[in-house]
């Protein structure tokens, strides 16, 4: 063998002294030709006495290297026999290969972004004598990991998860997002979760899909079978969706619709996050508005409106007031939702104005290539909180009256910034922040276009 050159120069190929196909695939990748040979060696056995004597981590994967390759030497000694193996510490815990699924699941889960160290260890044995040996030890670091990616991980590789210790496969695994409409060109997701993925240096992807409304079971039925880690859905599908997942969130039947998903196992999950995104962003603009706002005002009886009020129902808001064009659409909405909920003529809006500590407007009013929308802010007082779920423009006409008019102006793209954190989180693992530099990002391209 001679380094570097991809040269074997022996006319057989070399024994490997072990069961796993990663190492036979790396020797192979170096021009070296292999046979596997796996060793009757008692691993925990040789082990025990080893670590009850005080051995370093690198001195047993050394002997069970040597053990190996000492096996398979016996029984073929005019062959070269590589032995090999590793093992693994963690906070003064010794891991093992994991005997089963559920064994791999909780090494992997106390792997997950903890510093650790390896210890790999060679032997090179012909006919019983050792022609060179060696072993290095290697710090590192697994990235955070969900439960949901992990069970992703255990039943896309199987029982190979059983061959080596650590689980670093799912290290190099490229987890596929998305986000379905139709249509979809239009959407910033992408920017948002291409951003999260370089900052955190995630091997994944995050694309447009495009599927009209009578193709949206086969699409399911893709992400069922393993082509994409998950998801954002958003207009026309998102009640649609509601109907073909496994299992929904609280949230999201209350809303009754769905704008996230992904996989656990077989099973598809939804979620509605436009709920936790447009909260979250308040909490960020204005911290403590939930215990300064006695009412709420809110425009619209849609989708987005009945998510709003789910929320601020379920933030302790004493009144919340829904104006609609069509007053019946308001009145099932506030009757479905109960409690604090309430529906208002749409002809009362300019009045209620005066009432209200936060405002929102949640239709597609103000909207670039949208009508304008009709209010009169003469009645707001100084420091009511306006918020527009639009957010191109990024400064609505609502939102420029009421800063004028000394209002606390919320915009819609935080909501939108806000709402995808969950699902990044669910999807590749790390739970990303919304920084200033995303947003000014964000801000950018809007304004270029």
């Amino acid at each position: 063998m001679i380094a570097g050159s991809r040269l074997w120069l022996s006319p057989q190929p070399l024994l490997l002294a072990s069961g796993s196909s990663t190492r036979r695939d790396m020797l192979m990748a170096a021009g070296i030709p292999v046979e596997t040979v796996k060793p009757t060696v008692d691993e925990r056995a040789l082990e025990a006495p080893l670590l009850s004597a005080g051995e370093s981590p690198a001195r047993i994967a050394l002997a069970l290297a040597l053990a190996k390759a000492s096996a398979v030497s016996a029984q073929q000694p005019d062959r070269l026999v590589l032995g090999a193996d590793q093992t693994l510490a963690c906070a003064d815990e010794a891991f093992h290969k994991p005997a089963d699924r559920a064994a791999a699941a909780r090494q992997i889960a106390a792997l997950a972004g903890r510093e650790h160290a390896l210890h790999s260890a060679f032997a090179l044995l012909r006919g019983g004598k050792v022609l060179a040996k060696g072993h290095q030890t290697a710090r590192l670091t697994m990235r955070p990991l969900t439960p949901g990616l992990i069970g992703s991980y255990l039943d896309m590789v199987g029982d190979t998860a059983f061959s080596s210790v650590g689980g670093y496969q799912i290290e190099g695994i490229v987890r596929r997002g998305f986000v379905l409409g139709h249509p979809v060109a239009h959407s910033r997701s992408p920017l948002i979760h291409g951003s999260w993925l370089a900052e955190h240096g995630l091997a994944g992807s995050y694309e447009r899909v495009d599927v009209a409304p009578p193709d949206l079971p086969a699409f399911v039925a893709r992400l069922r079978a393993g082509e994409f880690t998950g998801g954002n859905v958003t207009v026309p599908h998102k009640e649609a969706m509601l109907a073909l997942v496994d299992q929904a969130t609280d949230a999201a039947r209350a809303i009754g619709a769905v704008n996230t998903v992904w996989c656990e196992g077989d099973r598809i999950c939804g979620d509605n996050t436009d709920v936790s995104g447009f909260l979250a962003h308040l909490d960020a603009t204005a911290p403590g508005w939930d215990g300064r706002v006695g009412t709420a005002l809110v425009l619209g009886a849609g989708g987005a409106a009945r998510g709003i009020a789910f929320g601020l129902k379920g933030r302790g808001i004493g009144r919340i007031i829904l104006v609609n064009r069509s007053h019946a659409r308001a009145d099932e909405l506030a009757a479905a939702l109960g409690g604090s909920v309430e529906a208002a003529d749409w002809a009362r809006r300019d009045a209620l104005v005066g009432d209200a500590d936060l405002v929102i407007n949640t239709t597609a009013l103000g909207m670039n290539g949208q009508p304008p929308l009709e209010i009169d802010l003469a009645r707001l007082r100084p420091g009511t909180l306006v918020d527009d779920i639009v957010y191109v423009p990024l400064q609505t006409p609502l939102l420029i009256e009421a800063t004028r008019r000394g209002g606390v102006p919320v915009d819609g793209l935080g909501m939108l910034l806000h709402q995808a954190v969950p699902g990044f989180a669910r999807w590749f693992g790390v739970t990303p922040t919304v920084t200033p530099a995303l947003r000014a990002r964000l801000e950018a391209d809007i304004l270029g276009h």
